[in-house]
């Protein structure tokens, strides 16, 4: 997704009520067919009220490939 849609998306999407955000993306950047970059996970607008708690390869990836999976908690959890 470029980086318009990934913000209207977590900006709709999460809340200070949202426990958790799990997302699958890309780690690298790729021309899309639509010919844009594509966004890194890393460059994600995720509030400030989360923090990144893991980010791994999407389970059953082979070595290498481009998408992980991130896994974000609400701060207020962590106290």
């Amino acid at each position: 997704m470029d980086y318009i849609t990934i913000e209207f998306y977590l900006q709709t999407l999460i809340t200070e009520k949202t426990d958790f955000l799990l997302e699958i993306n890309s780690n690298t950047g790729k021309l899309n067919s639509d010919n844009y970059i594509e966004i890194l996970c890393t460059k994600f607008p995720v509030p400030k009220t989360h923090s990144l708690l893991s980010r791994t390869p999407t389970w059953l990836t082979p070595k290498g490939h481009r998408y992980v999976q991130s896994l974000w908690i609400n701060n207020r959890l962590l106290k």
